[in-house]
């Protein structure tokens, strides 16, 4: 037996064994695979048999059997594509992984624990671990649906005891009647009783006979309480089903209205807009406006999932009113120094940063908006077009010609324009002298060369 099927069997238990050949093999393979080892069904024939009792022996035999150990995993490794396992040596890379697992479907599922169940690498079985506890996850909400419809029999069951607690009120008014004569007839006998001695033994025998139909009725008034006591359990079980529908409304509602949300990941190149803005209306952007115009769209249902501002600083600037502002208006602001060159000037950006952060973001986004004129990102968004097809790819910049590349206006799938109402003054750091500090100086020559 090889060391990948030696892997396997270690690493799997029954359950996800028998998840991934339902996943990935047809009926007509699993019949082939039995036929292959000679797997016997109690006298019975394969082809009759239903895929699930087909896979609930092979998965049997998988852990007692070598031979179907190796039939069936060779079958699962024709049907799944290996894995590139280069993540598992990225931490990020690896984060990136565990999050994009709760977006796949069951095949997708299937396709990721196969080849990991066969490694015996640590790195290796913390991601099969990361995967099967995300199956695990989906078997509970199977146990969920399975409950509700326990919940659902309970209600007929409810229904089947409101049925019997009318005839048994019916049954109560019958006796109720019956008693009512009985005391009538007990009456008429004592008044027969003073009026002759010669009736005294007959009165005596109907006597016995009133005294057993009173016990009867004593039982009857046992059954009501009885009856009562049910009328009770079944007023508390209609209120508990009652309970139960409004939470499963509550929580179909919550989940609709969230698959209908399109994820948005706003990304701003800081010295690019922020530089622009001043440049031509003398301030920068109004950060709160920014966002709002990122998550404007004519179908309305998005949602910013995540906003990030790439700031390159000066230690000898203090940018705590621009930081401020930033998070003020929710960004996660991301800085780094500005590089100083032997010659005295200075260099700063955060292209190659902030394109490499999109990248690891783009499996969790639906739209991603580039705050940036810079005609450096038109790489960037070619690659996501041909790598990330469901993505859209907007850009958000000042309406300036000379700052603005036309390259990406062209590339991007829509274009959000900003004027001087869209402008925020605030105080601007600046240098001795009245000249603009050397990082915003080298930033305006960066906006000049590249658009």
């Amino acid at each position: 037996m090889t060391p990948a099927v030696e892997n396997a069997r270690r690493n799997l238990e029954k359950q996800y064994v028998c998840f991934l050949m339902d996943m990935t093999l047809e009926k007509d393979e699993l019949l082939r695979i039995a036929r292959d080892i000679g797997l016997e069904f109690l006298g019975a024939r394969p082809s009759k048999l239903e895929k699930p009792e087909l896979l609930d022996a092979l998965t049997e035999d998988f852990f007692k059997n070598a031979a179907t150990a190796e039939r069936v995993c060779g079958a699962l490794d024709g049907r799944i594509p290996p894995l590139d396992l280069s993540f598992l040596c990225s931490k990020k890379a690896f984060r990136a992984f565990k999050a994009s697992l709760h977006a796949l479907g069951p095949e997708e599922l299937a396709r990721c624990l196969w080849p990991l169940a066969k490694e015996s690498l640590p790195e290796a079985k913390r991601a099969l671990e990361a995967a099967l506890e995300v199956l695990d996850d989906r078997m509970d909400r199977m146990d969920l649906n399975e409950a509700i419809g326990n919940v659902l029999e309970r209600s007929k069951e409810a229904d089947e005891l409101e049925r019997k607690l009318k005839e048994a009120e019916q049954s109560g008014r019958r006796h109720e009647k019956r008693a009512s004569e009985v005391e009538g007839q007990a009456s008429d006998l004592r008044a027969r009783l003073e009026k002759t001695k010669a009736e005294l033994e007959e009165a005596l025998r109907r006597s016995r006979r009133l005294e057993a139909e009173l016990d009867e009725e004593r039982k009857s008034s046992i059954r009501a309480a009885e009856a009562a006591r049910l009328s009770e359990e079944l007023a508390a079980s209609r209120a508990e089903l009652e309970n139960l529908r409004a939470d499963l409304a509550t929580a179909r509602q919550k989940l609709e209205r969230r698959a209908r949300l399109r994820r948005v990941g706003l990304f701003v190149d800081l010295m690019n807009l922020y530089l622009t803005g001043r440049e031509l209306y003398g301030a920068g952007p109004d950060f709160k406006v920014l966002r709002q115009k990122a998550e404007e769209c004519p179908e309305g249902n998005r949602q910013i999932v995540e906003a990030r501002a790439y700031m390159v600083e000066d230690p000898c600037q203090e940018k705590a009113g621009l930081k401020h502002a930033l998070r003020e208006a929710g960004f996660e602001v991301k800085t780094r120094p500005i590089l100083y060159r032997a010659d005295g000037t200075a260099k700063g950006d955060w292209d190659m940063g902030m394109a490499v952060e999109i990248l690891e973001l783009a499996d969790r986004l639906d739209v991603v908006v580039l705050g940036t004129g810079d005609g450096d990102f038109v790489d960037l968004v070619q690659h996501l077009k041909e790598k990330k097809p469901h993505l859209s790819i907007e850009a958000i910049c000042f309406e300036s010609p000379k700052h603005v590349s036309e390259r990406l206006l062209k590339a991007v799938d829509r274009v959000v324009r900003l004027g001087p109402k869209h402008a925020a003054r605030m105080e601007a750091p600046s240098s001795e002298g009245g000249r603009p500090p050397l990082q915003e100086r080298a930033a305006r020559s960066d906006i000049a060369g590249k658009s």
